[in-house]
């Protein structure tokens, strides 16, 4: 069962009233854009739109402030809050809260696997806007609404790139770094067949942005 068009216009503006605060990276445009993704790649791939629709307009509900650390899991229960009082049964709303916990990059740092279709689709339409042109400038105006030190220089070659370790509680040093401790290993580890044809594309966008940006900065181009 999908929610009717009443029905998701009303959890639209919920989030969308829960998010004003939020910061730019993480406003309310990210979830449209996830909603969007998550859309086509679930018509694609079959998944339950009644279940992945609703997970996610929540998956970061509670990405407000200055809390990083355990946001699906408040998201979930956010979550739940809202969709008892819309009507859906506690099965579907469990099955919304598991979606919804296994879609964040610090879910998978905590070995937290996304089990049902639903939970692979939203997991690689979230990590997808993270990447490629979006993905670029969401991870500047990340790093620069939570003070990363500098912006940052390539070091590393972006084709065959070194793991640098993330920072789940807040910013990286700098958005390049950031790049090398997440963006550039999502492409593998897209879930669904729609999702990994995707990513292709968006990382390529990635590599070639970290090229110019280092030949820029060397003074070459």
């Amino acid at each position: 069962m999908q929610l009717s068009s009443e029905e998701e216009m009303r959890t639209r503006s919920y989030v969308k009233g829960k998010l004003k605060n939020a910061d730019i990276a993480h406003a309310f445009d990210h979830i449209e854009y996830v909603v969007n993704l998550a859309k086509k790649i679930g018509k694609a791939e079959g998944a339950n739109l009644g279940i992945l629709i609703p997970a996610a307009y929540f998956h970061d509900v509670a990405f407000r402030g200055k809390k990083f650390v355990n946001h699906t899991e408040r998201s979930a229960y956010e979550a739940e809050k809202f969709l008892r009082r819309l009507g859906l049964t506690e099965t579907e709303i469990n099955k919304i809260s598991e979606v919804i916990i296994s879609s964040s990059y610090e879910s998978y740092e905590k070995g937290i696997k996304p089990k049902s279709l639903e939970a692979k689709v939203l997991r690689d339409a979230d990590w997808l806007e993270a990447m490629g042109a979006r993905g670029i400038g969401r991870a500047f105006v990340f790093g620069a609404h939570y003070r990363s030190r500098e912006m940052g220089e390539v070091r590393w070659n972006p084709e065959n790139p070194v793991k640098l370790k993330v920072n789940l509680k807040g910013a990286d040093p700098s958005p390049i770094h950031h790049f090398f401790s997440k963006l550039l290993w999502l492409r593998d580890s897209m879930q669904t067949k729609t999702g990994r044809k995707m990513a292709e594309g968006r990382h390529r966008v990635m590599v070639k942005f970290l090229k110019q940006y280092k030949s820029e900065c060397e003074g070459k181009t």
